[in-house]
């Protein structure tokens, strides 16, 4: 019994190095990379991105849980917590509900599969995914859009990618990204691990699907125990968490056994609407009584 010390230090190192169990993430100053398809049906000629894509929201409920929007599946999907943000920002004028609004907001992250080039042996750990927000990614599109750049994932005439981040004052949430893309075709074939293949294919496998919408409803709530997967948020996430709001479901909920309702809404008496489907679904005898609060 007892810990696999090696074990641990091993775990410690791919975590503080990056590497497709925790995914790669940008050093500060200059990064060169080369981006490879993030799927094998490129090989087929029917991808129609460069990335692979899931939106997601952070800091969720009182447990502060990440989740995967149900919207990543189509705008058609229901998303208990995009149905609150619209209820928060409709109290306009409340300076706390902006705020919550905000930090659980849909962000669109995007995965990539890279090699990093820093040197021999950051391209002996193979292929590794990056994940990343909207900054990086726009302007890589912008860049691989470009009729003169041509196609980045070439194995024989791609293109390799610096990636320049910048930390100003040590403030996470000022991190920025300069994107450049040599224009100098380079071959990555003697770069690439004998199973290139498979392990482009983890990209897609790995992906999040989100859960239900009745489950994405109890985190929000906090009815379930959550636990962090360990997903990080965009660096400029805001560090607070959302307000649980009264409880929302696609149909009208049963009332709750004691036990199971939260103990407290922390939106009880500040946020109420009889036209907000998040106060009409709200048991009655909680709605009465929040309203009281709210007009006095």
């Amino acid at each position: 019994m007892g810990l696999d010390l090696g074990a641990i230090q091993a775990l410690h190192q791919r975590r503080v190095e990056g590497g497709r169990g925790f995914g790669w993430k940008p050093a500060l100053g200059v990064n060169k990379v080369r981006f490879l398809p993030y799927s094998t049906k490129y090989w087929d000629g029917v991808i129609q991105d460069i990335a692979g894509k899931i939106y997601a929201h952070y800091q969720v409920g009182p447990q502060k849980s990440y989740v995967v929007c149900p919207k990543t599946l189509g705008k058609e999907h229901r998303c208990p917590v995009c149905e609150y943000i619209d209820v928060l920002r409709g109290s306009k004028g409340d300076p706390k509900a902006d705020a919550a609004a905000k930090t659980i907001r849909m962000s669109a992250r995007y995965f990539f599969n890279i090699i990093d080039l820093k040197d021999e042996s950051t391209v002996k750990r193979g292929i590794q995914i990056f994940e990343c927000g909207s900054e990086v990614y726009t302007q890589l599109l912008k860049n691989v859009s470009n009729p003169t750049c041509g196609d980045i994932f070439d194995l024989e005439n791609g293109r390799n990618v610096e990636i320049i981040k910048t930390v100003p004052n040590d403030d996470k949430g000022r991190t920025t990204y300069d994107v450049t893309v040599d224009f100098t075709t380079t071959s990555i074939k003697s770069k690439l691990p004998e199973d290139f293949l498979v392990q482009i294919a983890k990209l897609e496998a790995s992906l999040k699907r989100p859960e239900s919408f009745e489950t994405i409803d109890n985190i929000l709530h906090g009815i379930v125990d959550t636990t962090d997967d360990g997903a990080d948020g965009p660096d400029e996430q805001p560090a607070a968490g959302a307000p649980a709001p009264a409880h929302a479901s696609e149909a009208a909920p049963k009332a709750m056994p004691t036990s199971a309702q939260p103990k407290a809404l922390a939106c009880f008496g500040k946020l109420f609407s009889n036209k907000a489907e998040k106060c009409i679904l709200c048991p009655a005898a909680t709605k009465e009584k929040c309203k009281a609060e709210f007009l006095k």
